[in-house]
């Protein structure tokens, strides 16, 4: 923990000056005392020790007011608290749009005056441990996640480099499990809004009447539920990006009016009257093929436009399987590294097996093969014994055959038929990935939560015998 700074009290009126002396020292905090706005500025500049400045709003020569200005003109890290007497509305209001972090009202006892100080500290703590979180962050989702040395994934490093010294909006292209969001917060963990929140949005969770809500945020009463103003997801990542995975889920009217977000820098919450402004950077990304979508109308073509501004292609697996031997040793690193065992190798055999399988669930499947062999593996090494036993058939793992004979029917019922072979198909998908729900999606080219909504409506009776990826 860093040292505490001092706190520098500044009152004109020597008794009460004296007083708030005596109360912080005897709770051991460091005070330093002074009889003017001029003496404060002066310690100020002269050493960097103080980190709370607890000043008093009416003196002679320069006000609590000013003060504050001059105080927050130099350094805007030290916080200042305003004691008055005079409790006036427009005082108090006045100091805070200056920058003031609290004000306490003359005469006060000794534990107002120590609950705000605090309350203070309380905050700047919080806000350390968020600086470190988010460079934590940056670290676990920087470049040297990018794992690979093909020239497919070369390629993606260096889009990664010029989006994020761009600050443009960027389009993601790319499979399920190839790695679209750790791309994302890349750009974004690299960029000058690496301080400011990465929201990831999935598309296909959210229900399409909840959407504009969800984006944009609502007014109380505006619809049934809406207790209380929401301000959306985009407000909540002012300042930083927000990630839209699966772009062309996203319902029409919805995306007409992202559009002019993205035009205006503004937004309107369901049920409000006024657009509020904010400034945020859109990464969107999409599985699906870019040309389709838009040509099919799923995605309007001047949105596509508005998104498109950098567009990077992360090429599937199977494409570029001379990255898989670095990343089998990337993922048995992180198994390492959250348990007590260890795993040194793959064996020559297993790793042939390895890059026989074409990978349908990209980079998301084989970390997951890969956490799977490191549980059962023994002597530290991986042998082909220790891999699921659905890779060792690439030719068929990715077909699902699916025969109707049309013969045999007069009539067909297309609702019902088409309801079973999805039935069907879930299933299959499910026994192909050991259970594994995140595996069985990447199988079938869907997200995770589309996939759990199939899989509920087919297996309702599967929901906890299967597992999950993490």
């Amino acid at each position: 923990m860093a040292e505490l700074k001092k706190i520098l009290i500044v009152e004109d009126d020597a008794p009460m000056r004296e007083t708030c002396l005596k109360i912080l020292k005897k709770e051991g905090y460091g005070a330093v005392a002074c009889a003017s706005g001029a003496d404060a500025i002066n310690a100020i500049k002269k050493e960097d020790i103080y980190g709370i400045v607890l000043t008093d709003l009416m003196m002679e020569g320069m006000d609590g007011i000013e003060l504050l200005k001059q105080i927050k003109t130099f350094n805007e890290n030290i916080e200042v608290i305003i004691m008055t007497g005079y409790g006036s509305i427009k005082n108090v209001v006045e100091a805070m749009k200056f920058g003031a972090a609290n004000y306490i009202t003359k005469p006060f006892n000794k534990d107002e005056l120590l609950i705000v100080i605090k309350n203070i500290l309380k905050m700047n703590e919080l806000q350390g441990e968020i600086v470190r979180l988010r460079s934590e962050l940056g670290q676990r989702f920087g470049m040297d996640n990018i794992i690979g040395k093909s020239p497919g994934i070369k390629t993606v490093c260096e889009k990664i480099e010029v989006a994020a010294k761009s600050g443009s909006n960027v389009l993601i292209c790319g499979e399920s499990g190839t790695g679209k969001e750790l791309v994302a917060r890349a750009i974004h963990y690299h960029s000058l809004r690496a301080q400011k929140p990465f929201v990831p949005i999935d598309s296909p969770a959210i229900p399409k009447d909840l959407f504009e809500s969800e984006l944009f945020g609502h007014v109380k009463g505006a619809f049934t539920g809406a207790v209380a103003d929401s301000v959306g997801l985009f407000r909540s990542a002012e300042g930083g990006t927000v990630f839209l995975d699966e772009i062309s889920e996203i319902p029409q009217n919805v995306q007409a009016k992202l559009l002019r977000s993205l035009q205006d820098k503004n937004i309107r919450p369901v049920g409000g009257t006024k657009e509020m402004p904010v400034e945020i950077r859109i990464i969107a990304a999409t599985k699906r093929n870019v040309q389709e979508i838009v040509s099919k109308g799923f995605l309007r073509d001047d949105l596509f436009y508005r998104l498109n501004v950098i567009q990077i292609t992360i090429p599937p697996l199977r494409e570029r399987k001379e990255d898989i031997l670095l990343l089998t040793e990337h993922f048995l690193e992180m198994q390492s590294q959250k348990s007590n065992n260890r795993i040194e190798k793959v064996t020559p055999e297993a790793m042939q097996v390895l890059l026989n399988y074409d990978w349908p669930g990209n980079v998301r499947e084989l970390e997951n093969v890969m956490e799977q062999s490191f549980i059962i593996a023994k002597n530290g090494e991986i042998t082909p014994q220790n891999l699921p036993q659905y890779i060792f058939n690439p030719a068929g793992i990715g077909k699902c055959p699916v025969v109707l004979n049309m013969s045999e029917h007069e009539n067909i019922d297309l609702a019902a038929t088409l309801q079973a072979v999805e039935k069907l198909i879930i299933q299959w998908a499910l026994s192909k990935a050991n259970g594994n729900q995140t595996l069985a999606a990447g199988l079938l080219g869907l997200s995770k939560s589309t996939f759990r909504d199939k899989m509920l409506k087919f297996t309702p009776d599967q929901t906890t015998e299967h597992t999950e990826a993490h």
